[in-house]
């Protein structure tokens, strides 16, 4: 019956999709396409990152309205998001349809590093800022605290920010606890205006417009399978 077809299919999607190909047989016109192995996705703030979320505020959309806006070009109902970026933030965030890689790029035993950009109000003391972070900054409730560490690449003035609320953009990277990054800067004492995450790893957001989608470039795909 249907309902029994409808399970072998998925259940070969499945199979396919574990061993890194295309989850569904392509159709004459789209046979010469090959599907990327990742996605590349310029989230948007107010975005929740997770298939379904239990927040009824307005306007707070989960990824579910991407696959449905990436239609037939990238199929997104064949991937998987790789990990989580806070719904307050914007930038690059991936799809997978390896479940290998994704382990991989999720596992910080791998040393994948994440940089962010981070505006905060006023200006930044670089080098104390660059010391207290490479110091560490505990974080945690009592009982629970872990200290996080990160570097500091670079810090300046934002070009446009006016006289009487001056921002600066701070350029930080790190690989364990890469989203405390916002709450290390507030321990530093600096008020957070925005956060976008621009790299992870051997991936850039580059000069995406944001909501876009695009394939992973053959540079990319080959430093995710290294």
């Amino acid at each position: 019956n249907s309902k029994d077809a409808a399970m072998m299919l998925l259940e070969k999607r499945q199979r396919s999709i574990e061993k890194g190909e295309a989850g569904l047989r392509p159709t004459m016109k789209r046979r010469d396409y090959r599907l990327p192995l990742l996605v590349k996705y310029y989230k948007p703030k107010g975005l929740v990152t997770s298939m379904r979320h239990l927040n009824k505020k307005k306007g707070m959309e989960d990824l579910r309205s991407v696959v449905s806006f990436a239609g037939d070009e990238f199929e997104l109902d064949l991937y998987h998001p790789i990990g989580q970026l806070a719904a307050d933030a914007s930038g690059l965030f991936l799809w997978s349809r390896s479940g290998l890689i994704t382990r991989q790029l999720e596992d910080v035993r791998r040393g994948v590093v994440t940089v962010m950009e981070v505006e905060v109000w006023g200006t930044v003391n670089t080098p104390v800022l660059q010391e207290a972070l490479a110091r560490g900054v505990t974080l945690g409730v009592t009982g629970f605290e872990k200290t996080y560490s990160a570097r500091v690449q670079e810090a300046y003035l934002v070009p446009d920010s006016p006289l009487q609320e001056l921002r600066s953009r701070v350029i930080v990277c790190c690989v364990d606890g890469r989203a405390k990054i916002p709450a290390m800067l507030e321990r530093c004492g600096y008020k957070v205006a925005a956060v976008k995450r621009v790299q992870v790893g051997g991936f850039s957001l580059g000069d995406m417009r944001e909501g876009q989608l695009k394939a992973a470039s053959p540079q990319e795909e080959a430093w995710a399978c290294q």
